[in-house]
Protein backbone atom coordinates (compact mmCIF):
# COMPACT_ATOMS: atom_id res chain seq x y z
CA UNK A 1 0.00 0.00 0.00
CA UNK A 2 1.09 3.30 -1.27
CA UNK A 3 1.61 6.28 1.47
CA UNK A 4 -0.49 9.36 0.47
CA UNK A 5 0.43 12.66 2.28
CA UNK A 6 -2.45 15.67 3.07
CA UNK A 7 -0.64 18.74 1.14
CA UNK A 8 -1.47 20.80 4.10
CA UNK A 9 -0.93 18.98 6.89
CA UNK A 10 1.88 16.85 5.65
CA UNK A 11 -0.08 13.84 7.77
CA UNK A 12 -1.06 10.26 6.12
CA UNK A 13 -4.18 9.80 4.74
CA UNK A 14 -5.52 6.47 6.21
CA UNK A 15 -6.16 3.84 3.87
CA UNK A 16 -9.31 2.46 3.49
CA UNK A 17 -8.98 -0.73 1.01
CA UNK A 18 -10.17 -1.29 -2.33
CA UNK A 19 -13.87 -1.82 -3.52
CA UNK A 20 -13.02 -5.89 -2.25
CA UNK A 21 -13.04 -4.71 1.13
CA UNK A 22 -16.36 -2.90 1.00
CA UNK A 23 -18.36 -6.04 -0.51
CA UNK A 24 -20.37 -9.18 1.52
CA UNK A 25 -18.86 -12.39 3.06
CA UNK A 26 -18.95 -14.73 -0.27
CA UNK A 27 -19.82 -11.92 -2.67
CA UNK A 28 -17.39 -11.25 -6.07
CA UNK A 29 -17.66 -8.79 -8.63
CA UNK A 30 -17.24 -9.16 -12.29
CA UNK A 31 -13.75 -7.02 -13.78
CA UNK A 32 -10.60 -6.41 -14.65
CA UNK A 33 -8.22 -6.10 -11.60
CA UNK A 34 -6.68 -2.96 -12.57
CA UNK A 35 -9.71 -0.86 -13.32
CA UNK A 36 -10.58 -2.32 -9.81
CA UNK A 37 -6.91 -1.02 -8.01
CA UNK A 38 -7.87 1.89 -9.57
CA UNK A 39 -10.57 2.30 -6.79
CA UNK A 40 -8.75 1.86 -3.79
CA UNK A 41 -9.02 4.87 -1.62
CA UNK A 42 -7.71 6.83 1.14
CA UNK A 43 -9.82 8.96 3.69
CA UNK A 44 -9.08 12.49 2.22
CA UNK A 45 -10.39 14.30 -0.90
CA UNK A 46 -7.92 16.03 -3.90
CA UNK A 47 -8.07 18.83 -6.33
CA UNK A 48 -7.48 17.71 -9.66
CA UNK A 49 -6.90 21.67 -10.51
CA UNK A 50 -4.08 22.58 -7.83
CA UNK A 51 -2.97 18.78 -7.84
CA UNK A 52 -3.60 19.25 -3.67
CA UNK A 53 -4.73 16.06 -1.48
CA UNK A 54 -6.12 16.94 1.86
CA UNK A 55 -6.95 14.77 4.60
CA UNK A 56 -10.27 14.65 6.30
CA UNK A 57 -8.86 16.88 9.43
CA UNK A 58 -8.00 19.45 6.75
CA UNK A 59 -11.13 19.22 4.77
CA UNK A 60 -14.45 18.09 6.05
CA UNK A 61 -16.04 15.05 3.82
CA UNK A 62 -19.32 14.05 2.99
CA UNK A 63 -20.29 16.98 1.14
CA UNK A 64 -19.56 19.92 -1.03
CA UNK A 65 -15.71 20.42 -0.62
CA UNK A 66 -14.30 22.92 -2.62
CA UNK A 67 -10.62 23.26 -2.65
CA UNK A 68 -9.23 25.91 -0.91
CA UNK A 69 -7.04 27.42 -2.56
CA UNK A 70 -8.78 27.75 -6.21
CA UNK A 71 -12.59 26.81 -5.16
CA UNK A 72 -13.03 23.87 -7.34
CA UNK A 73 -15.12 21.30 -6.75
CA UNK A 74 -12.51 18.20 -5.11
CA UNK A 75 -12.40 14.59 -6.19
CA UNK A 76 -12.42 11.27 -3.59
CA UNK A 77 -8.85 10.23 -2.79
CA UNK A 78 -9.04 7.29 -5.01
CA UNK A 79 -5.80 5.63 -6.46
CA UNK A 80 -6.81 6.91 -10.06
CA UNK A 81 -7.54 10.05 -9.13
CA UNK A 82 -4.07 10.61 -6.99
CA UNK A 83 -2.72 8.51 -10.38
CA UNK A 84 -4.07 11.43 -12.65
CA UNK A 85 -2.12 14.18 -10.54
CA UNK A 86 1.10 12.76 -9.86
CA UNK A 87 0.61 11.86 -6.46
CA UNK A 88 0.87 7.90 -6.71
Amino acid sequence: MATVRCSKCNSDLDYLGGLGNMLAPGASIIGSSSALKGLEQWRGNLCMRCRAVYCDRCMELGGPTPCPKCGEPTVPAQRRNLEAIGKL
